[in-house]
Formats: C-alpha cells, sequence, structure tokens
C-alpha cells in the first residue's frame, strides 16, 4: 500500500534528521518546534502547518522546495 503524504514527509523529516546526526530533542531545540510534535510528525500522524515546514527547512539549512523533494 502508497504512503499518504503525511507518511512520507515524516520520512524526509526524519531522513535529513538522520544526515544531519541528530536527535529528535536537537531538532526540537534548534527548531523550535516540539519534540512530541516532531515524533508524531514523522510518524505520519500530524501535518506541519507552513511556518513549521519553513522553520525544519532553515534548521536544515535548505530550500522549501528542496524539504518536499520526493514527497
Amino acid at each position: 500500500m502508497r504512503k499518504n503524504v503525511r507518511q512520507r514527509f515524516g520520512d524526509r523529516v526524519r531522513q535529513l534528521r538522520a544526515e544531519a546526526g541528530m536527535s529528535q530533542e536537537d531538532l526540537a531545540y534548534k527548531s523550535g518546534v516540539g519534540r512530541v510534535f516532531i515524533s508524531q510528525m514523522e510518524n505520519g500522524h500530524k501535518e506541519p502547518c507552513l511556518d513549521v515546514m519553513n522553520a525544519l527547512a532553515g534548521t536544515f539549512k535548505i530550500t522549501l522546495a528542496d524539504l518536499m523533494r520526493g514527497i
């Protein structure tokens, strides 16, 4: 079964976080997004708003387009 967009986005965030060598706690601190929300987002249970997506992209030092790549 094909993953939905929330699950694919969560996989992308998890991939970028792992490549950056960050824990969920690290990402939460650096992005200003709650750790529980990051966990729920990575597991496909929460959808981020544009402000959260922008904060994540900034933390990873990529564009929003790059954040969404492959989703």
